[in-house]
């Protein structure tokens, strides 16, 4: 009696385990999406996302200071207590809003004339700061008084009083005439530059000889 052939055995597939690696895939993909769902919110009501998409205003113009006015030219002219004249040019200035009486200045140049001896003090500077009322002129940057064919003085910076003609600096100072030089700390000057007034450390450098082509 011949017995039926062997018949191979297949293992039952398991759809039970493939269902739960599908619904384990679906599950990682929505957490995924949810963080990164959670993230965006996150960033959108930290106004992120505004700050990176939203474009800023391009400034064409910057406007002026709230408290100064713009002037294209300045130039103040008057007499001092001695009833001689003195004139103020800049070319760039700025009156004060708040106080008109003061004008903040841009490349100045003063002259500050005795009328009796003709005799100038001229005075330069970067920038300064004139008050009409009390005629003080602060000036800082570059600061140079001339007296022609005299001296010529270089300053940090220097307060001036226009109505006596009074100038002081507290910072270095080196006046340069035609015999040599001097060195200060500070120095005062009055009488249109005649009188001079070196202060702390002077120091003073003569040169040999250096006048000797004036005496003829």
């Amino acid at each position: 009696m011949n017995s039926a052939p062997a018949s191979t055995l297949r293992a039952p597939r398991r759809k039970g385990h493939r269902s739960r690696n599908i619904l384990t895939r679906a599950v990682s993909i929505g957490s995924i999406c949810a963080l990164i769902g959670f993230i965006g919110w996150f960033f959108l009501q930290a106004g992120t996302f505004g700050r990176i998409w939203v474009p800023q205003a391009v400034k064409e113009n910057s406007l002026p200071s709230p408290n100064k006015s713009d002037v294209d030219a300045a130039e103040f002219s008057g007499f001092d207590n001695a009833n001689e004249p003195y004139t103020i040019n800049a070319a760039e200035a700025h009156r004060d809003v708040s106080d008109p009486s003061i004008t903040y200045l841009k490349t100045v140049r003063g002259k500050l004339r005795a009328k009796t001896s003709g005799k100038a003090l001229l005075v330069k500077a970067k920038t300064g700061t004139y008050e009409a009322d009390d005629k003080l002129l602060d000036l800082k940057g570059d600061v140079e008084v001339i007296s022609p064919d005299e001296y010529t003085a270089f300053l940090v910076d220097a307060q001036v009083n226009v109505r006596s003609k009074r100038l002081r600096s507290d910072k270095p100072v080196r006046v340069i005439f035609q015999q040599g030089t001097i060195d200060a700390q500070a120095v005062e000057m009055w009488n249109n530059g005649a009188n001079v007034l070196f202060q702390n450390g002077v120091k003073m450098r003569i040169i040999p000889g250096a006048d000797k082509g004036d005496a003829k």
